[in-house]
């Protein structure tokens, strides 16, 4: 399971508790209801609603992966029990999602032949909402809006409260949504310390890059951003100290440095001005 951090980038979060609820409210004004499944899982009508039996939340976050698609009893009886199901597990289902029933919004949780659905219209989710502000971010980063990926990846920040499907951390099946969310949000990160450094505001960057350079040692994008945000604060010793502790961790991994993190490195020996390059999405970087 991959680290990590309940709210924000570090340790003195850039986005409170109280700011990430504020944001969502704004966001979703004139949704039907808000579904969170980042961090705890909740659904928010007038109020707060939370699910105090582990079945119920498990059921709920199944059908929340499957949002807007049947989900049948067969399918959700083999998620529920991935072994040897009880007699009693159909009925078990029923009774749960009765007793949910009562307590969710009308019409989010319906009957779908033989199964159930999460009807997605008008809801607004945690998880795409995420999705939406970390793909603007990386995209006004490729153009160089810096201003504006900055605000994208602040608001991304603001929907990570905690790590998400924690219902389902432990099944292979959502694994492939948990990775992407996981993924995203470290774009993000690198995202917004790109920002920083090229609105010359490295300083500001730094606590940021060094939580997350602690929560993913083997990210090289982000200890380089680091070293160039150590850099331009006038901290070239910290600055070499960044890359050689990235090269200890990829020598112990089996790794080597990319040829980018060499010349890097030379540019901070030689007090050479270090600029922060172009976005580069993950994609293009696995691919080069």
């Amino acid at each position: 399971m991959a680290p990590t951090h309940p709210t924000g980038y570090h340790e003195r979060p850039s986005v409170t508790p109280s700011t990430a609820t504020s944001a969502a409210t704004t966001a979703s004004a004139g949704a039907r209801c808000r579904v969170h499944t980042i961090g705890q899982l909740r659904i928010v009508d007038d109020a707060a609603i939370t699910f105090s039996r582990p079945a119920q939340r498990r059921i709920l976050s199944i059908l929340l992966l499957h949002a807007g698609e049947r989900v049948t009893f067969d399918r959700l009886i083999g998620r529920c029990w991935p072994c040897s199901p009880p007699r009693t597990a159909r009925a078990t289902i029923q009774t749960q999602v009765s007793s949910m029933r009562q307590l969710l919004p009308p019409g989010l949780l319906t009957t779908d032949g033989d199964g159930y659905r999460i009807d997605t219209t008008g809801v607004w989710h945690d998880v795409t909402a995420f999705e939406s502000a970390c793909a603007a971010a990386v995209r006004q980063a490729r153009a160089g809006a810096w201003h504006a990926a900055l605000r994208s990846s602040n608001r991304a920040a603001s929907h990570w409260t905690g790590e998400p499907w924690i219902e389902l951390l432990d099944d292979d099946f959502a694994q492939p949504a948990v990775a992407r969310l996981r993924e995203l949000r470290v774009a993000a990160i690198e995202v917004h310390a790109e920002s920083l450094l090229a609105l010359d505001r490295a300083l500001e960057a730094v606590p940021d890059l060094e939580w997350a350079t602690r929560e993913f040692p083997l990210r090289e994008r982000l200890s380089s951003l680091l070293a160039q945000a150590r850099q331009q604060t006038g901290s070239h010793a910290e600055a070499l100290r960044s890359l050689h502790q990235l090269e200890r961790a990829l020598a112990d991994a089996g790794l080597e440095p990319s040829p980018a993190l060499r010349i890097l490195e030379q540019q901070i020996l030689h007090h050479d001005g270090v600029e922060t390059p172009p976005y580069v999405s993950p994609e293009r970087r696995r691919s080069a």
